[in-house]
Parts: C-alpha cells; sequence; structure tokens
C-alpha cells in the first residue's frame, strides 16, 4: 500500500531521518529503493549530523560537493557541518577567485551563536575567501585584535554610527532589506551591533575602551531610529 507523503521542508524519510541523524533507518529505506541523497546530505549538514553526512556522501559515491552546499550550515550557524563540506572538497572561492562562499547567509542569519559564526568566517579566510578589512566584518568575525587596528587610526571610531552597508556588505549579496534584527541596523554603532548579535565579550570590551552605553542610533528618512544599545536588548 502506499504510503501519502506530505510536502514538507524536512523532505522525503531518508531526508527527514538525515535530520535526526537516523542512520539505520536510512540504511533500511536506501536498500528499499530511497534515492534522495543530495538532499539528504544536505539536510544533514545544515542540523549538523557529520556522521550522517559522511555515510550517505559515500552512499552516493563521493561526488564533488557543489558549490550551493555551504548554505546550509551557514544558515544554522554549524561550523561541523561547514568543516565537513570543506573536507569533502567544498569551495569557497570559484576559479576566478571570487568568493562564493555563502557570507551574506552567515551575517544574514536568524540564529545567534556567535563563536559558531566565528569559526565559519574563518573557515571561509582560511579558505581563500577575501573578507573585507572593516570594523563591522572584524566584529562579525569576533576579532578584537581587527578591531583594534581601526580603532589606533580612529579614537573616536566607537561613536561613529555604520551604514547599512558597512554592517552588511553587499558585495556578497546583502540586500538593503534584512529582516532578522530586532531593530534596523543600519546607522548604529559597534555596541548597538553587540547587542543584536550576542557578542558579549566584545561589548565589553568596547565598554571598557568608553563606547557610550547612552549612544543613539540614526534617525532615517522614516523618522525611526534614537534608540540606544539599552533599547536593542529589550527588543532582541
Amino acid at each position: 500500500m502506499a504510503a501519502l507523503i506530505r510536502n514538507n521542508n524536512w523532505g522525503p524519510p531518508m531526508s527527514y531521518a538525515a535530520n535526526v541523524g537516523r542512520d539505520a533507518i536510512i540504511r533500511m529505506l536506501y536498500e528499499r529503493g530511497a534515492r534522495d541523497l543530495e538532499h539528504a546530505i544536505g539536510r544533514a549538514t545544515l542540523q549538523g549530523k557529520i556522521g550522517t553526512a559522511t555515510m550517505l556522501h559515500a552512499m552516493l559515491g563521493a561526488p564533488p560537493i557543489s558549490d550551493g552546499a555551504l548554505g546550509g550550515p551557514a544558515y544554522t550557524l554549524s561550523s561541523t557541518g561547514t568543516a565537513l563540506l570543506f573536507e569533502l572538497g567544498a569551495r569557497a572561492i570559484d576559479e576566478n577567485g571570487q568568493t562564493i562562499a555563502p557570507v551574506d547567509v552567515v551575517i544574514c542569519s536568524d540564529s545567534r551563536k556567535p563563536a559558531e559564526k566565528h569559526k565559519i568566517l574563518e573557515m571561509y579566510a582560511q579558505h581563500s575567501a577575501q573578507l573585507p578589512d572593516t570594523p563591522g566584518m572584524a566584529l562579525h568575525r569576533g576579532r578584537i585584535d581587527l578591531l583594534e587596528v581601526p580603532l589606533r587610526r580612529d579614537p573616536r571610531l566607537f561613536e561613529r554610527t555604520l551604514s547599512h552597508q558597512e554592517i552588511f556588505p553587499p558585495e556578497f549579496g546583502c540586500g538593503q532589506y534584512v529582516d532578522t534584527q530586532g531593530a534596523p541596523l543600519g546607522g548604529t554603532t559597534l555596541l548597538h551591533m553587540c547587542i543584536d548579535w550576542d557578542e558579549f565579550e566584545i561589548a565589553q570590551w568596547l565598554v571598557d575602551k568608553g563606547a557610550d552605553v547612552n549612544a543613539k542610533s540614526a534617525v532615517d528618512g522614516n523618522g525611526f531610529g534614537g534608540y540606544t544599545p539599552l533599547f536593542g536588548v529589550v527588543v532582541c
């Protein structure tokens, strides 16, 4: 008797099992003709099920990793899933040296796991992705050492508000509208950014260096803005 399988972004039964690392069930389904292996690998890496993803990749015949594969673990901020894909041959740049790693997905994700985010961006950099040398990207990477350089050049850096483009670099595909923030971040300070992305260590460092905890964001053309980091704490 045929079973009714409803459409689901977790996919058919094998892919569904891959989401939760049910290897024995995956093998049983494969023996009975299930062949959604590529989708299942994507779901396993997205969920950080490394043993499952490795098994599925072998079952598929160990093919080259597609350039879009890094997007899944980028969205969930799975550093283990990202690391596995690089181990299996994923690319951060194309044959012309252009960055194809999904930096935009990492930055715009609605997940808030700063340590994982930092690891992923560092992996991209280690695999030759060109990340801009800006205060915004230094914060995304969790790199206080990279923030110290522009601070020496501009002692008033903490007072400056950053544009949307400085926070969400358009060269990586980041759009003008990002709906994963508690409040719009265009026109905010580095301390505001720390609040939204749960960057406690950097926030503490900024405050210790003299960042104004009452700094107000810029007011946009619609009259929205003027909020403090504390406001961000409440709405995030």
